[in-house]
């Protein structure tokens, strides 16, 4: 479930790349999480750091990666409002969101989560997979691997029409959910860790 569109300011390009996924709806993009079962596992407001996982070594599904010894991840502000939260530049909070975060659990699967993004000027909103840790931090999981990583058998019942299937394009909800619980069975290796931390 891909998309195109990212963060379009400097420090933060890199960092919400970290969390997208769902190609292809023209403006403006149809919201396909249902606003009933949001979760707020951040606060009201608080400071994420993203750190990518060491992609050389795997882990079991469900586990803390090892993360990359390169600097200290990438920060963002968030901040809820109007059933999920808007993404800021921690060293510009008074500025407008570059994007916007709702989070909602996978029925009967607690600790899996999908996440919705939509960054500004983007035509799409985008999901993926995170884990959630006894801790409270997540595990989140490459966009753009969904269909490639679903059985060929599994995916053409979740994604019926050969085109969304080409696309990798989810039309409501359920197919949404369908695609990323697919997904989570797959066993796919993190891409890395979201946790609050204490503002700069």
């Amino acid at each position: 479930m891909a998309t195109r569109g990212i963060w379009r300011s400097a420090g933060v390009v890199a960092a919400w790349l970290l969390l997208c996924g769902v190609k292809g709806w023209p403006a403006p993009p149809p919201d396909l999480m249902p606003r009933h079962g949001r979760s707020q596992p951040f606060g009201a407001s608080s400071v994420l750091l993203l750190t990518e996982a060491d992609h050389a070594r795997p882990v079991a599904f469900g586990s803390r990666p090892a993360t990359v010894p390169s600097g200290e991840g990438w920060r963002l502000l968030l901040r809820w409002r109007a059933g999920g939260y808007d993404l800021l530049d921690p060293k510009a909070p008074a500025a407008p969101p570059g994007g916007r975060l709702a989070l909602r659990p996978l029925p009967s699967r607690p600790t899996l989560f999908i996440v919705q993004t939509l960054w500004e000027e983007d035509a799409a909103y985008s999901y993926r997979l995170a884990l959630r840790l006894p801790d409270g931090s997540f595990v989140y999981f490459h966009d753009d691997a969904e269909c490639e990583a679903v059985p060929p058998a599994a995916l053409a019942r979740i994604l019926p029409d050969a085109r969304d299937r080409a696309a990798c394009r989810a039309r409501h909800w359920r197919q949404v959910e369908a695609l990323v619980a697919a997904f989570a069975d797959s066993g796919p290796q993190p891409f890395g860790v979201a946790a609050v931390v204490p503002p700069a």
